[in-house]
């Protein structure tokens, strides 16, 4: 049976047949998919901005600027939040620092008494915090 198929004229007529049959099926189908996918849309044999365009591409400009301007005024808000924190971090800075310049001296200890390592450490852990407390994330 398959040699039929090829080796006679009719044989490849009836498989360039069946061939057809079996895209035109296919393409009713997808045509009828997708007029279920899109069923508001306005029927348009040839618009007027392209001939090949199937659906307005103005429609898709239109949407992605209103995407691009919504993305824009988002962004701006977040660098006004990031503006206020910075401004509130410096304040808050500045602060310590006069609070800091106002409280008494300390009194001059006399010759310091030999450290342990224990105590040089703790020290070593109390600056390492006291520098965490004055870094600022958001400094440019």
């Amino acid at each position: 049976m398959m040699e039929w198929f090829f080796t006679t004229r009719a044989g490849m007529l009836a498989l360039c047949g069946v061939g057809l049959v079996i895209f035109a099926l296919l393409a009713v189908l997808l045509e009828r998919r997708t007029k279920k996918l899109y069923p508001e849309h306005e029927r348009t044999i040839f618009p007027e901005d392209s001939v090949f365009s199937i659906f307005n591409p103005d429609e898709d400009e239109e949407a992605e600027k209103a995407k691009m301007d919504a993305e824009l005024a988002e962004a701006a808000k977040l660098r006004a939040q990031n503006k206020a924190r910075a401004e509130a971090a410096a304040k808050a800075k500045a602060a310590a620092a006069a609070k800091a310049a106002a409280a008494p001296a300390k009194p001059a200890a006399a010759a310091p008494a030999a450290k342990t390592g224990t105590e040089e450490i703790h020290e070593a852990v109390v600056s390492f915090r006291e520098s965490l407390d004055d870094w600022d994330p958001n400094k440019d």
